[in-house]
């Protein structure tokens, strides 16, 4: 049997919805892979050249349809979970009581087989932490710093008055800013 990975917690990772079963995932173009879900955003493949690998965002929003989606129908058995802590603590303290117990299974590498959460094949579930940022706040902070003096008033502005727009302008801001530190 292929092996399975979902990969939890890109930046920019909510991008993306909706689907046309009717097309093979493969056919699909790349915003529309994203795999029918309720409450999972962003689920889908990370590329047809990586078969069995899968991307989305965080899945502690999960419905009973997202959990046999990702255990049943995808049977996916190893989480590789790429946020930090600090996110990772967020997503769970607005979970859903599906998307706890999901994530709980994965943490707790729970069996897999008859009878089971994951009732296809054997095994265990699996959730392996390798953060990507080890310091969000720093990482976005270190953003900040580097914007022209015109856009760090804007962002001092949208920082005390609109915390949507901050986040979007340091966001936009990554692309023009030739650092590839990582916190």
């Amino acid at each position: 049997m292929a092996r399975r990975a979902l990969l939890v917690g890109f930046l920019g990772s909510a991008y993306g919805f909706g689907t046309h079963p009717a097309v093979p995932v493969q056919q699909r173009s790349a915003r529309a892979r994203c795999l029918p879900q309720l409450n999972v955003q962003n689920l889908r493949p990370v590329s047809p050249s990586l078969p069995g690998i899968y991307r989305s965002a965080a899945f502690e929003q999960a419905t009973d349809a997202d959990a046999a989606l990702i255990l049943d129908g995808m049977r996916i058995r190893t989480v590789i979970d790429l946020r930090s802590q600090d996110e990772i603590d967020k997503a769970l303290a607005a979970a859903t009581p599906v998307g706890r117990a999901l994530f709980a299974a994965y943490a707790d590498g729970a069996p897999v087989g008859p009878g089971q959460l994951a009732s296809e094949g054997t095994g265990r579930l699996r959730r392996v932490h390798v953060p990507l940022l080890a310091d969000v706040d720093a990482f976005w902070e270190f953003v900040a710093t580097k914007l022209s003096p015109a856009k760090r008033a804007e962002a001092m502005l949208y920082r005390s008055v609109d915390g949507k727009r901050y986040d979007r302008l340091l966001y936009d801001e990554l692309p023009r800013q030739a650092s590839p530190q990582l916190f």
